[in-house]
């Protein structure tokens, strides 16, 4: 007997990891119906994140989506709420893309434990221009000046802006091995110099990115929110859930 055939799926995904999940589409022959990718800037404005979120769902549901695959953490929040009328919904466990990179949350959270005080750096990250270093404070302080004349105000807000890095004491670069990645490193380990950090180099495993892209989807790794149920906040190391999948999870563990 043949398997069923995979349902009309899509792809709904930060572009800090563009460049790796369209490696990874034509790695795997994977062939989405729909493949969105939405700003990394967005992160600094969650709810307008998920709003945008939310209409990308409604957009890959009306063009014919059954299930549709997040690549996203957590990330500040913005998944929280979304909801999906027709089609499944596909998340992994994840607080940010690094896990992603990292290949687990357990390794992440091993190197967060190991060596507190790291700021992650990607390649998708550092062409975005969203990492610390000396050309952000360039632009920080350009756009400063275009709103304020008094040089006490912008060097005020400048010590502000330089607090935000203050307690970060090591530059951790990972990458998936995609791409001219070079240059990412170079300027991480430009970055790390100016801002006083040790320079770190954790190679990257794409395991769950690939498992996130072609299942299966165990409930350890991922979550699989059914059609018209919402995400939530969990407070342990499953990071997210949902009422339905609760449900599920218990009566597969009393046999159901």
């Amino acid at each position: 007997m043949n398997p069923e055939p995979a349902p009309p799926f899509g792809i709904i995904a930060c572009d800090v990891l563009e460049m790796e999940v369209v490696e990874r589409l034509r790695r795997l022959n994977l062939e989405p119906r729909e493949v969105r990718f939405l700003e990394m800037g967005k992160h600094d404005f969650p709810s307008m994140l998920r709003e945008d979120l939310q209409a990308t769902i409604r957009d890959c549901e009306d063009s014919g989506c059954e299930r549709l695959i997040f690549v996203y953490g957590l990330c500040s929040n913005s998944i929280l709420g979304l909801v999906a009328q027709k089609a499944e919904m596909i998340f992994p466990r994840a607080h940010d893309c690094i896990t992603l990179f990292l290949g687990h949350r357990q390794r992440y959270a091993e190197i967060q434990k190991e060596t507190p005080g790291t700021y992650w750096f990607s390649p998708g990250w550092c062409r975005g221009q969203r990492v610390p270093g000396p050309d952000h404070f360039e632009r920080v302080e350009a756009a400063f000046r275009e709103k304020f004349d008094d040089e006490e105000d912008v060097a005020y807000l400048m010590e502000m802006e330089r607090e935000k890095y203050a307690l970060y004491r090591t530059a951790a670069f990972t990458d998936l091995g995609d791409g001219p990645i070079e240059e990412s490193r170079a300027d991480t380990q430009k970055a790390a110099a100016y801002m006083g950090m040790e320079f770190v180099h954790h190679p990257g495993d794409d395991r769950l990115l690939n498992q996130l892209l072609t299942g299966p989807w165990n409930s350890h790794d991922f979550l699989v929110v059914p059609p018209g149920e919402t995400i939530r906040h969990s407070a342990d190391d499953a990071i997210i859930q949902c009422t339905a999948c609760q449900k599920s999870t218990a009566s597969e563990e009393h046999g159901a």
